[in-house]
């Protein structure tokens, strides 16, 4: 550029500093610390939730029994437990703050929430906690990083699947043995789309409000042919049915009417 212009050439730092900030910023991959943490995390937490009256009395007032509970882990963070936990099991605190269940001024990032850990391969990979706080937003909070499809660790190898949109709608489908898994919202990613691809049909149970039903028309047009919309009269979500005596039923009959509709 000096040979080009005829004169001198004077760089500034200022843009390579702006650069530098746009740069997207790679996560590192996590170690076995934080893999443990995350675990030790997970098993603190279902203690406590089935030793926290108010807690329980939440889950279970949403329909979810005993051996729901247990098999997929639910938990409580009452949100001052964890470092002293983690030190007892002789686990470094920064792997807390690495997985995003620590902030840094100490806080526990799920504190008052009711959490439920992905298990991949016999493992906890990620966390989403629903707050007991109605007030408190936002309603629902994952870990840092990419959002998951709550049940793929169970669900993936099955040919047929249920999909839901909410924590409790899952649990739900779980607590009565149907292959599920949760959107955990209605933005669907495109890697998402190309995951439930893998799947021979796929039965979408989606909320019954706007948002749901404009997500459900989008799945609709990204997973024809494979997809099939349910529709669940008389209630907003699958959760709702857990209450309800006849709820498995309902459901069942509502899968059944929608592959009728298919086979005509």
């Amino acid at each position: 550029v000096a040979r080009l212009g005829g004169g001198e050439l004077h760089v500034s730092a200022r843009p390579r500093a702006t650069l530098a900030r746009r740069r997207p910023r790679q996560s590192p991959s996590w170690g076995s610390d934080d893999w443990d943490c995350l675990a030790a995390a997970v098993e603190l937490y279902h203690n406590r939730l089935l030793s926290d009256p108010r807690a329980l009395s939440y889950v279970e007032g949403r329909g979810l029994e005993r051996e729901t509970i247990e098999r997929c882990q639910v938990g409580y963070v009452a949100g001052d437990e964890l470092v002293a936990y983690l030190r007892w099991r002789r686990l470094p605190v920064q792997a807390a703050l690495r997985t995003g269940l620590l902030r840094r001024g100490g806080d526990e990032s799920m504190a008052g929430r009711v959490v439920v850990p992905e298990i991949r391969r016999n493992r906890p990979v990620w966390l989403i906690g629903r707050t007991l706080d109605e007030s408190l937003a936002p309603k629902y909070l994952g870990l840092p990083g990419t959002k998951r499809l709550l049940g793929w660790g169970t669900s993936s190898h099955e040919r047929t699947v249920h999909v839901v949109e909410g924590v409790f709608d899952w649990l739900t489908l779980r607590q009565w043995g149907v292959p599920a898994l949760a959107l955990l919202g209605t933005h669907v990613r495109p890697g998402m789309v190309d995951a439930l691809r893998r799947f021979d049909r796929i039965f979408l149970a989606l909320d019954g409000d706007a948002a749901g039903q404009e997500a459900t028309q989008r799945l609709l047009r990204d997973l024809s042919p494979i997809a099939v919309p349910i529709t669940l009269s008389g209630v907003k979500d699958v959760a709702e049915l857990a209450t309800r005596p006849d709820g498995s039923a309902h459901f069942s009959r509502s899968v059944a009417a929608a592959a009728c509709g298919l086979a005509a």
